[in-house]
């Protein structure tokens, strides 16, 4: 770490232009809730763009993740917002359609920054309005771990594997996890599962998870409507549904995969990686595959959710904030997010070195960064109130996901309902 801290490095490794500008030096806020880990990554990011613009200091100040947002909306109200803003990709949107942020295309016109430098969903998911009102640091995708060990001592095909061969499907997903579902002693509770628990009320793990893996979006473009009804969208709903209720090869949440008692983890991204490396060790192998497509799926490898850097249309130094912004999305800064190896840098370019979501653990590691191409884009991108969206979706879903009703009814109901609720938030405007 103290050789990155080395001047010499440094200079070579940013390309952010130095001011040498004896100016009075104006002081920028920059709020987060990321944890230590990126913490300190960005504290060493943010003191070398003080050497480098030595006009500009950067007070960096933290809360804690859950009380984020109720301290940035209470500074906001009181008209003492910071400059800059870390962007959360589901509470902070509201905010965009509010007004309460800058939109960044004008900077980005002047020069400095090519948008297609960056994975597109990254980008796309703070556009609104023909606007663009953050810029992406990174994000996660998810896909399905596996234990390589069960699926060797069961004989099964390696998922990788057959994902080359574009036989990974639900059909083949259903038939491993029943495989790998057993109880040897009959007790009807199974000693190993084939998959783990769904988070079925996880937007990016379940409810819109679901659909886009058959080809359907969750909303249309606009989001005046729902797609949850869309026969693809239903018969997607139905499959999950029944890997509880009827086959019941679903246990325990994917927290416990490091006991090797289930051959996939069906609630994780990006951000397990650290924690299966380090709990798992070498007990058992382990892998990623992408998720299995269904009959019509292909359009999407995934879903996404994107943590971002916005201006405060409050701030009073917009300039030095774009700076800040512009040198947090430079080569060297989002390769430093690469070496973390938590989650994926929205430049592309930044991905192409060395660092655990390419070299691994575990081996196929890099087909997150795959997978980022093809995302899909966050359900939560121009609505006006998510929240609310999420919170109907999740009671709607209850009865069929517990098994008591079938797709084709609930989603026909509830799509009522949610279109209902867009239309009002997009009338509240």
């Amino acid at each position: 770490m103290g050789a990155f801290l080395a001047v010499a490095f440094f200079a070579a490794m940013f390309v952010v232009p130095i001011s040498s500008s004896a100016a009075e030096v104006r002081t920028i806020q920059y709020v987060t809730w990321l944890n230590e880990q990126v913490q300190g990554m960005e504290r060493e990011l943010i003191a070398e763009f003080e050497r480098q613009n030595p006009d500009i200091k950067v007070e960096y100040q933290w809360f804690s993740s859950g009380e984020y947002q109720d301290k940035l909306e209470t500074l906001f109200v009181a008209g003492l917002a910071p400059d800059i803003a870390t962007m959360s990709w589901f509470q902070n949107i509201p905010g965009i359609v509010r007004g309460l942020y800058v939109d960044l295309l004008p900077y980005i016109a002047r020069g400095g920054l090519d948008v297609n430098d960056f994975f597109p969903v990254m980008l796309d998911h703070w556009r609104y309005e023909g606007g663009l009102y953050a810029m992406p640091m990174h994000g996660d995708t998810v896909a399905l771990f596996y234990n390589q060990s069960l699926f060797e001592e069961a004989g099964l095909v390696d998922p990788n594997v057959l994902y080359d061969s574009s036989s990974w499907d639900w059909e083949a997903m259903l038939d491993v996890a029943k495989r790998l579902t057993q109880d040897p002693n009959g007790d009807g509770a199974p000693d190993q599962w084939g998959m783990s628990s769904l988070c079925w009320a996880c937007p990016e793990r379940g409810f819109a998870l679901f659909p886009a893996l058959n080809g359907v979006d969750l909303h249309n473009a606009d989001r005046s409507a729902t797609n949850m009804n869309h026969p693809h969208a239903v018969e997607a709903y139905q499959f999950f549904s029944d890997l509880i209720n009827v086959h019941r090869v679903t246990g325990s949440s994917g927290l416990d995969f490091p006991t090797g008692n289930q051959g996939m983890v069906a609630d994780a991204g990006t951000w397990r990686l650290p924690v299966y490396s380090e709990a798992i060790g070498t007990s058992f192998d382990w892998d990623v595959v992408p998720w299995a497509q269904g009959p019509h799926g292909g359009k999407y490898s995934s879903t996404a959710s994107m943590i971002g850097m916005a201006i405060s249309e409050q701030s009073e130094h917009k300039e030095e904030a774009w700076r800040f912004i512009r040198f947090m999305m430079s080569k060297g800064a989002m390769e430093r997010r690469m070496e973390l190896g938590t989650s994926i840098p929205s430049l592309r370019v930044a991905t192409q070195i060395p660092g655990p979501l390419r070299d691994g653990p575990p081996e196929h590691a890099y087909r997150f960064l795959e997978i980022t191409e093809r995302a899909h884009e966050p359900w939560v991108t121009g609505l006006a109130d998510p929240v609310a969206i999420q919170q109907l979706i999740t009671n709607g879903l209850r009865p069929l996901m517990s098994g008591s009703t079938p797709a084709t009814s609930t989603l026909s109901t509830l799509a009522e309902q949610v279109n209902r609720e867009l239309q009002e938030q997009r009338e509240a405007r």
